[in-house]
């Protein structure tokens, strides 16, 4: 388990927090080996426990917690 900002985050959550910032969900999906729906289900639960409705409000909220996240 990964934490960010107090949120308990699975290891391919984590990856796709990694990856989405630069790239489409298709080509995340092959880079990780896994279906497209597949990454839009945790891109969902990622919206959920980010209380974001997309992707570009999800990676606004990574880049300002960002500095809190590497000052811990």
């Amino acid at each position: 388990m990964y934490k960010i900002e107090g949120l308990e985050l699975t290891e391919r959550e984590f990856e796709i927090l990694h990856y989405i910032k630069t790239m489409e969900p298709k080509v995340l999906a092959a880079r990780l080996g896994i279906s497209p729906r597949t990454v839009q289900w945790h891109l969902t639960k990622l919206y959920a426990k980010f209380r974001v409705k997309n992707k570009y409000q999800l990676i606004i909220k990574l880049i300002e917690s960002l500095p809190n996240h590497l000052a811990r």
